[in-house]
């Protein structure tokens, strides 16, 4: 009874977990375990409120739900000015702005649903049922071909089929899934282990222009999943003794229109990783990645013509920790993308953590300077964070950023978590430079009881 999270399957119809999109040269493709959990984590979207069980006979497990919460939109008006309708559903879960702020809560939802799940001897299968009814419909810009697919009304409901099996050195797994508009989600996978050393990945998926899955997060899909046929495999090879090498390919088609593209298009991503453990506490790792994906160009009028937009980028870094309580870290990165010109981008971060006993202290120290020729051209730079949080900002112009965070262990059931950051971004005015400072304060206390 309370907040919680559920998941199932490989988590098209319900995975209220936090998913960001998965490295091509990771393992951990395969959907973790079918369960209903209690939710701590700070994200203020996609989460139940309300009550939840299982009941568990033999090699069947029932679990049953019933939420009752408030959800984030962007709420319009009819011209009569009486009846209220969704035009945006707002699921960033952050409240940070004026216009998040009056998104916040504005319209009431219920969720509901069932799963029954069946071990047998090698093989592990489940049925999934969910529904959610908002207190307003959606509606849709019916001139607006962008829109055409999306969802409209004020209930929806999915229904799905999902496997695990195994047999020697391969995995198999896969779900079906439905929504009330009969459009339809589909995933199969396959691990598979030749060696002890070569592990082998591959899915494929296929998203119905328009399925919509409110709680749902499949493999390498957006929060929704729509519009996405894809294919993709990996690799991770133990080449020597200390020395890994991994390489990743994802091909996607779009079927219908998609984000800054008004015509169906293609997408390719790939990786390669070479990583290299000579010691116990040093760690050298080498990424090089390539995106190549279409978008409209910048034309005034007329129809749209679709350019291919090609980003490449390297990434080398190196972690060495000379003693048990510090740890430092210095990290490359060189990125090329653009339009009409190619716009280079390069970053240095340096990073110092360090750790004492008595008193109970955690330090975090970065120091990170950027220059990029556009946005086409940013980098990104994951953060340390306050707990159930994470940060991974976006790096654009030219600029620097620094940040310290202290985590104090006051008591053993109490944590003091302080995070102070400031970001300079230098522009030209009046053909003078001038530094725009952005200043972060953060703190977190956590109580065990």
């Amino acid at each position: 009874i309370g907040d919680f999270s559920a998941r199932f399957g490989t988590g098209i119809g319900l995975n209220t977990g936090l998913r960001t999109g998965m490295s091509l040269t990771q393992s951990g493709y395969i959907s973790g375990n079918d369960e209903i959990r209690p939710y701590s984590s700070t994200c203020e979207y996609g989460f139940f409120r309300g009550i939840a069980g299982q009941l568990k006979a033999g090699r069947t497990t029932v679990s049953l739900f019933f939420s009752a919460d408030k959800s984030d939109a962007a709420i319009d008006t009819v011209p009569d000015g009486n009846t209220k309708f969704i035009r945006t559903f707002y699921r960033t879960g952050l409240h940070n702005t004026n216009s998040s702020l009056l998104s916040k809560d504005v319209i009431s939802e219920f969720s509901y649903g069932m799963n029954i799940l069946i071990d047998l001897n090698k093989m592990r299968a489940g049925f999934l049922f969910t529904g959610n009814r908002f207190s307003a419909a959606a509606r849709i810009n019916d001139d607006d071909p962008e829109e055409l697919f999306d969802f409209k009304g004020s209930d929806n409901y999915n229904a799905s089929l999902y496997y695990k099996t195994g047999s020697g050195k391969i995995i198999l797994f896969g779900e079906l899934c439905a929504d009330r508009s009969k459009r339809k989600a589909f995933v199969q996978g396959l691990a598979f282990r030749p060696d002890s050393r070569l592990t082998i990945n591959t899915v494929y998926r296929s998203y119905d222009p328009g399925f919509s899955s409110f709680h749902g997060k499949g493999i390498l899909g957006s929060s929704s999943g729509d519009n996405i046929r894809g294919l993709f495999g990996n690799f991770i090879f133990e080449a020597a003794k200390h020395l890994f090498i991994s390489a990743g390919c994802d091909l996607r088609q779009y079927p219908w229109l998609s984000y800054r593209c008004s015509c169906p298009s293609t997408s390719v991503r790939s990786e390669v990783r070479v990583k290299y453990l000579p010691l116990e506490n040093l760690v050298i790792e080498g990424l090089f990645s390539c995106r190549r994906y279409q978008y409209d160009g910048p034309e005034a009028g007329g129809v749209k013509k679709q350019h291919n937009l090609i980003t490449n980028s390297f990434k080398a870094s190196v972690r060495y920790s000379p003693a048990a309580y510090l740890t430092t870290a210095t990290r490359v990165d060189y990125k090329t993308g653009g339009y009409e010109s190619v716009s280079r981008g390069t970053m240095l971060v340096q990073d110092i953590s360090y750790r004492l006993r008595v008193p109970a202290l955690s330090l975090w120290l970065r120091y990170c300077i950027f220059k990029t020729g556009s946005w086409d051209s940013r980098l990104y730079a994951y953060e340390n964070d306050l707990v159930y949080s994470f940060s991974v900002p976006a790096f654009s112009g030219t600029g620097e950023r620094m940040y310290m965070m202290l985590d104090w262990q006051m008591r053993k059931s109490m944590h003091l978590r302080i995070k102070y950051g400031i970001t300079d971004n230098y522009v030209i005015a009046d053909y003078q430079e001038e530094a725009e400072v952005t200043r972060e304060l953060r703190l977190q206390l956590r109580l065990s009881f």
